[in-house]
């Protein structure tokens, strides 16, 4: 398969990712990044993004395209709330919803794609890792209304007093010491519902990642190393999980924290949105 996309192109389109999170790592960690100051970054950000997807073969199909922009708005909005907490609730319910957009996009996505290659090899493999993820999307979107619910409720000084560990797989994985109360109890079986949905998302794009590379909707490169990054994650995270339970393995945790914050379900998605770009769909593939 011929790739049309140009080699200058490509680089800047790829970027925007790694570009996100340092946006939002910048907010979170260096003072001198003011709400102001995010603004501009983050219009800045957009904007750059809206021109390299522009500017890639298919930018007329969605599926290509709402993977990269579901990242790009998730960085430039969330990224801009600051981690979670309910110190700041009204902060902490922007951020939900960005992440409610973002998880039924990638749901409608991922869907939509495996719909679309539903005759290539592969794709009955691919549909049981499919249905994992609608079922984990479910889940994360119900832990996505608890939030808003703790809030509106009037809880969020009880999750405030209780967030730094039962709210953070670095903590709770290991085991806390209870009694926990109601809201305690909540924030870790929301914590556990989301490691699910991301692991899920992990599974799924590899299954398509894989998929798409059979049908040759994107590079053999792309779905292999795509499908492997997916692999390594998903791996990974139940991995980590699994040991912090079973040892209370503290770098376990650690890293199953790292592996499951809602950001990085969107980055093979992403992945497989950008190699899509590179070419415009056949007719065939729009179907």
């Amino acid at each position: 398969m011929r790739d049309p996309f140009p080699s200058r192109a490509r680089p800047a389109l790829l970027a925007l990712w790694p570009a996100g999170l340092l946006l939002a790592l910048a907010n979170a960690e260096i003072p001198a990044v003011t709400g102001p100051v995010f603004a501009v970054l983050a219009a800045a950000y957009v904007a750059a993004a809206a021109v390299a997807i522009r500017c890639a073969p298919g930018s007329a199909d969605p599926v290509a395209v709402l993977p990269v922009a579901a990242a790009v708005g998730l960085f430039a909005v969330a990224g801009g709330t600051g981690e979670p907490t309910a110190a700041a609730p009204s902060a902490l319910l922007l951020n939900t919803l960005v992440l409610f957009a973002v998880a039924v996009v990638l749901l409608g996505v991922m869907t939509r794609l495996w719909l679309r290659l539903r005759h290539a090899p592969g794709a009955g493999s691919a549909a049981p890792l499919l249905l994992l993820f609608v079922l984990g999307t479910g889940g994360f979107l119900l832990n996505l209304l608890a939030r808003v619910a703790i809030v509106q409720s009037g809880a969020a000084p009880q999750q405030l007093a209780v967030q730094a560990t039962h709210w953070s797989a670095a903590e709770y994985l290991t085991g806390l010491d209870g009694p926990a109360d109601f809201v305690g109890y909540t924030l870790v079986w929301l914590d556990l519902v989301q490691l699910a949905y991301v692991a899920s998302a992990y599974l799924a794009a590899a299954a398509l990642a894989l998929l798409a590379g059979a049908a040759g909707a994107v590079t053999a490169r792309a779905a292999r190393v795509s499908a492997g990054t997916a692999a390594v994650l998903a791996a990974l995270l139940i991995g980590a999980v699994l040991a912090a339970i079973a040892f209370g393995s503290e770098t376990a945790a650690a890293i199953a924290f790292g592996t499951s914050i809602p950001f990085m379900a969107t980055l093979v998605p992403f992945a497989l949105g950008a190699a899509l770009l590179g070419r415009a769909p056949t007719h065939q593939e729009q179907k």
